[in-house]
């Protein structure tokens, strides 16, 4: 029991860390951040309260501090936009990568990367040759064994014979490869840099922070950030960190064992000496060879014995310069005495390889012991220590160093803010009370207004589900939808809280058309259940009235009208959707209408009373699907409504078809809101299809008023504008683009105009064509009085009426628009007209509907086209001033030519009649039913006449084809004669 007892009493501490209100700065020391900009980790057991917040501190004289000022280090009414950047600072043993893992961190995260001993030297000394471990190695001045050092380049020259005349060129030399001479004080700030990078003696404060200082104050540090490889290098160096806030982000420790360090790190060294070794060489051997050049042209020697001397020199220092015995080969050369021979060269690079190893250990064990120290300290003041296993190759290291450090690159104005979930009903309370307030975004999730993908209000579906968390910030409480927004908001609050935009309520209109058993209902319960959406049918909505509003006069009117047994007309009807549609749900989330608006009427009584949807969806299906779908359904006792039959429904759908033509003719020329779906698929692909429709629109109507509200043009493309709407607010440009006009061209939108080209900016409506609609939308005033100043022509173009029929007639009647849309071909097609248009008091004449609207839309383009070549117009004849038979030829010769085919065709030959008379009948039936001067009942009557006609003299067609034909069933027998041998039989006589 014990156990449990405290792994209870762990949870319940854990839980009162978790929910206690924190400051400001959260877990970090208000003091160093308010005095110095960084972000140091309070300790759990310095704490005080201030305004109802708990604040935790780095020492007790920060502590101290705040609580004799509070007011200087709590002074933030804004969150913060900028943090201090990453600062990494990175440790190890001599030979573990510091230096190269650095770099290679720097360049992954986008740091600056500083290293301290390379900075202390390019700082303090800049005039000094480099000091420390890796500069001294590389001179040479840790080979404790002097006996096998070769001679210096001073021992050389010394060796080297004196010239007489030559001393102010000699002088020359030696200055240049000397150090530069030190004064007093120099050379005490030379011996403390030195001991401090090599013996591990601390440095003065004031010498270290000159360095340190600019990395955390100072540009472009302040806000790129770094990466501090060597830092800190002795235990004191964390208490002038700590006294200065020189505080890091993170300390990296490098952990590699001395194995490691010997084995991999010692070859590296011996190829920085030797190649240290073979340039020094170098150098000497073309100093050398310039000095015996210059003295054999000076004639100061005997030239035998000067190349002799030049040859001997030139063969000892090469062989001195390289490694491995690469001179020896050369035989014809015949070098001096060397001063080391090979096996002496061998021995002086086992004792280099020996001296380098205890001098790796050696460096080792100090390091180490120094390290531990420092981590000591760190962990004691709070700072940020990560071990890291360096064995592994530098890449690897690199990857695991950014793995631990990449949450502190996500640091944001967030880090400050804390947020706590709470219940569905704790919310409730707490808001009730008034202890908490309702966020700017009401009940919206503020994760996906940010994401702008759900434009619609889905908090009752969710909370239905149980997926509704609200959480607490600052003195708000926010609704989030689902486990994976609220883990999202919990990181960053401020990024949605900044970045979303609070919506007005706006309900969800939706209206559901087609054939009966088309799906209506199924797909109108699927949007009911997931987007929390009330379903109105007519029968439910005056059932409603009738039963839940019986003492109103709308339910009176409706029991009157339904007891004298008429049908409720569309105006009552849609008042009794209104009346269903007015409840919380409905107002709240919205609705979706299910069958309707199924007539025209109920379409103009809708828009009246503001109840048309944003969206119908018409589901297209055709008889043989509903068919399909009425068998498809079980016809059960529990059965909500009754199934009828297959012949009621084809008649149903026989009454719905002409009617629904009608309605959607009206709906696409006056709202554009209707989107048609194949029926014939499941409900999810219904379902999936209408939200994407759904979510397209009502994020176009909320653009619009937050566009509206600031000042700015919004699009009317889903606002379900009609013509006559548009007509009272249009401004004076009408249906035609300022943009065009501005430029001299009349563009048109059509009549009425198209809807994705409407725009409202302030008070009036304007049509905007595809090139300039962005433009409009950003810079508004330029297409508008009075920064356009063109005007519309005096006479534009439009449909002609009676007043109209004396203008003249253009390019002879043929269209203009076949003809320019033609070029080169250059088609002429005659114009009808039906398809006219009055332009500039002239009549044009066009081919098609379709050719028309093409000149209405840009009249000025196609007005100023002409044919060039119109093809000959003969001269009108008069038909009645024609002798009989040429009149007969141009009036009724094609009719009596076709009438004359079809009696060669039918061949009549009416029973009892001549051949000649039954043909003239035929004739005359044809000719007076294709006569236009024929009136409708004569066209009726004669029709029946011509069909009895030719139904008796198909009588006699089908006896006298019967008479040929002998029935194969008739067979003569013995005894019997004069057997019928036609197909006929005594009853078909």
């Amino acid at each position: 029991m014990e156990p449990e007892e405290d792994e209870q009493i762990d949870e319940e501490t854990e839980n009162i860390l978790k929910n206690r209100r924190m400051g400001e700065t959260m877990t970090y020391c208000p003091v160093a951040y308010g005095t110095s900009h960084v972000l140091w980790k309070g300790k759990d057991d310095l704490l005080t309260k201030y305004k109802g917040k708990v604040y935790t501190f780095s020492d007790e004289e920060a502590m101290e501090k705040f609580m004799n000022e509070p007011w200087s280090y709590v002074k933030r009414h804004k969150p913060e936009k900028f943090l201090s950047p990453l600062r990494i600072c990175i440790v190890g043993p001599a030979g573990s990568g510091k230096t190269s893992v650095g770099k290679l961190l720097a360049r992954s995260l986008g740091l600056f990367h500083k290293d301290l001993a390379l900075e202390i030297n390019r700082t303090l000394i800049p005039k000094c040759k480099p000091l420390g471990r890796k500069a001294q190695y590389l001179e040479g001045r840790y080979i404790k064994n002097e006996s096998f050092v070769r001679p210096s380049e001073e021992t050389l020259q010394g060796e080297q014979p004196q010239i007489e005349g030559n001393e102010g060129e000699q002088s020359q030399i030696n200055e240049s490869e000397n150090e530069i001479n030190i004064d007093v004080e120099n050379r005490k700030l030379r011996e403390s840099v030195e001991q401090y990078l090599t013996d591990g003696t601390p440095m003065p404060e004031t010498l270290l922070s000159k360095i340190l200082a600019p990395l955390w104050n100072d540009e472009p540090y302040l806000c790129n950030g770094f990466v501090l490889s060597g830092f800190p290098w002795h235990p004191e160096d964390v208490d002038i960190m700590k006294k200065n806030y020189f505080i890091p982000d993170m300390i990296i420790y490098l952990s590699i064992p001395n194995e490691e360090i010997v084995k991999s790190r010692l070859l590296q060294e011996m190829k920085e000496f030797h190649e240290k070794e073979i340039a020094k060489q170098k150098r000497k051997a073309e100093k050398e060879q310039a000095r015996l050049a210059a003295l054999a042209a000076e004639g100061a020697h005997d030239s035998s014995s000067l190349h002799l001397e030049l040859q001997d020199f030139l063969f000892k220092h090469l062989q001195q310069a390289l490694p491995y015995e690469q001179v020896g080969e050369h035989d014809e050369i015949t070098p001096g005495e060397n001063e080391f021979e090979g096996e002496e060269e061998e021995d002086l690079q086992e004792i280099l390889r020996m001296q380098y190893e205890d001098d790796i250990q050696e460096w080792f064990l100090s390091d180490m012991e120094k390290l531990e120290n420092i981590r000591t300290l760190a962990e004691e003041h709070g700072f940020n220590w990560l071990e890291i296993n360096a064995v592994n190759e530098m890449q690897d290291v690199c990857l695991r160093i950014v793995h631990e450090v990449y949450p502190l690159t996500l640091r944001s104005s967030s880090t400050f803010e804390q947020t706590f979930p709470i219940t569905f009903e704790e919310a409730e309370q707490l808001l009730k009370t008034g202890y908490y307030f309702l966020s700017q975004f009401g009940r919206w999730c503020p994760v996906q207004l940010a994401a702008k993908e759900t434009p619609i209000q889905l908090f009752e579906p969710m909370n239905q589900k149980a997926q509704v968390f609200p959480v607490i910030h600052r003195r708000f409480i926010y609704f989030l939808g689902g486990l994976e927004n609220l883990t999202l908001f919990q990181k960053d609050p401020l990024k949605y809280i900044s970045n979303a935009q609070a919506l007005p309520s706006i309900p969800v209109k939706i209206g559901i058309i087609g054939p009966p058993k088309s799906g209506k209902s199924s797909l109108a319960k699927r949007l009911s259940t997931e987007l929390n959406i009330k379903v109105i049918t007519i029968g439910q909505a005056i059932r409603y009235v009738l039963e839940d509003l019986s003492w109103t006069e709308l339910a009176l009117a409706v029991d009157d009208v339904l007891r004298e047994g008429e049908v409720i007309p569309a105006k009552m009807a849609m008042r009794c959707v209104e009346a269903a549609s007015m409840d919380p749900r409905s107002a709240t989330q919205g609705y979706v209408f299910d069958g309707f608006p199924a007539t025209t009427d109920q379409i103009n009584e809708m828009a009246s009373l503001n109840l048309f949807p944003y969206l119908i969806i018409n589901l297209d299906c055709n008889l043989l699907t509903c068919v399909s779908r009425l068998r498809s359904q079980d016809e059960t006792f529990f059965s909500r409504t009754p199934i009828f039959s297959s012949q009621l429904l084809q008649h149903k759908y026989s009454c719905w078809y002409p009617i629904f033509s009608q309605v959607k003719r009206q709906l696409n020329t006056e709202y554009h809101n209707v989107e048609t779906l194949d029926a014939n698929h499941v409900i999810w692909w219904l379902y999936k299809r209408t939200t994407d429709h759904l979510y397209k629109i009502m994020k176009s109507i909320y653009d619009y008023y937050a566009d509206v509200t600031i000042g700015k043009p919004g699009k009317l493309e889903y606002m379900c504008i009609t013509p006559n709407e548009f007509k009272d607010r249009q401004s004076k440009y009408l249906h035609f683009c300022p943009g065009c006009l501005q430029n001299g061209r009349l563009i048109s939108g059509g009549t009425p105009p198209d809807k994705k080209g409407l725009v409202q900016y302030k008070v009036h409506f304007y049509w905007i064509c595809e090139s300039h609609f962005d433009e409009f939308l950003k810079n508004p005033l330029e297409f508008i009085p009075p920064t356009n100043t063109s005007e519309l022509p005096d006479h534009l173009p439009h449909i002609p009426t009676e007043d109209d029929e004396d203008l003249e007639l253009v390019n002879d009647g043929y269209c203009i628009v076949t003809y320019a849309d033609s070029i080169p071909e250059r088609i002429l097609q005659k114009g009808s007209p039906e398809f006219s248009v009055i332009y500039g008091n002239k009549k044009y004449m066009f081919a098609s509907a379709e050719q028309r609207e093409k000149f209405l839309s840009d009249p000025s383009y196609y007005g100023d086209k002409k044919i060039c070549m119109l093809p000959l117009r003969m001269p009108a004849m008069n038909v009645l001033r024609f002798p009989t038979l040429g009149f007969l030829e141009q009036t009724v010769s094609t009719h009596l030519h076709s009438a004359l085919l079809g009696v060669g065709t039918e061949r009549p030959k009416y029973p009892g009649l001549p051949l000649d008379l039954s043909a003239a009948i035929y004739m005359g039936y044809y000719l007076k039913l294709i006569n236009s001067a024929t009136s409708a009942a004569q066209t009726e009557m004669l029709t029946k006449a011509q069909e009895e006609f030719l139904h008796r003299c198909n009588i006699l067609k089908k006896f006298c084809h019967k008479t040929k034909i002998r029935n194969p069933l008739l067979h003569p027998e013995d005894g019997e004669e004069n057997i019928p041998k036609t197909a006929f039989s005594e009853d078909d006589l």
